[in-house]
């Protein structure tokens, strides 16, 4: 799989389903470093494996999630290269936009746990972001001054 650059995966539509088990074991947590782009419908696990590889990610989705937080013991990764970020209808609770500077769309519509989003960098390619049904309370957006949805 050296040259994939597309994974697409899709778990039970019903994420809560109890006969679908995934696990991974030490060779499927290093997914090839060239993939541009995931799309991966209900994925199962609370977090990111901490050697789970998106340093060349442009896109990477995962809506209707288990996620709770994207890495493992809540490491932290710069995605400079992210540009598209889905995550909406997971279980995820905080997320830092400064991770990944140059994200141009965010969409987080109904993470009912959503409670916080960190903008402490600029974020100017930032041009839509999807909060729908989230419990943010307060929401700086002035270092995000090309939003435009």
């Amino acid at each position: 799989m050296k040259k994939l650059r597309y994974l697409y995966m899709s778990s039970s539509e019903d994420v809560h389903c109890s006969h679908r088990k995934w696990s991974f074991d030490k060779a499927s947590q290093y997914y090839p470093n060239v993939l541009r782009y995931v799309d991966w419908f209900g994925y199962p696990l609370w977090s990111l494996p901490k050697t789970f590889q998106i340093n060349n990610h442009v896109s990477f989705r995962m809506p209707n999630s288990r996620i709770v937080q994207l890495w493992e013991g809540g490491k932290t990764k710069v995605l400079t290269k992210l540009t598209i970020l889905d995550l909406h209808h997971s279980r995820l609770r905080t997320l830092d936009l400064g991770l990944s500077p140059n994200r141009e769309s965010l969409c987080l519509k109904r993470c009912y746990d959503l409670v916080e989003v960190s903008i402490n960098v600029e974020c100017l390619k930032l041009v839509s972001l999807d909060l729908n049904s989230t419990k943010l309370r307060t929401l700086e957006l002035s270092l995000t001054s090309n939003l435009e949805e």
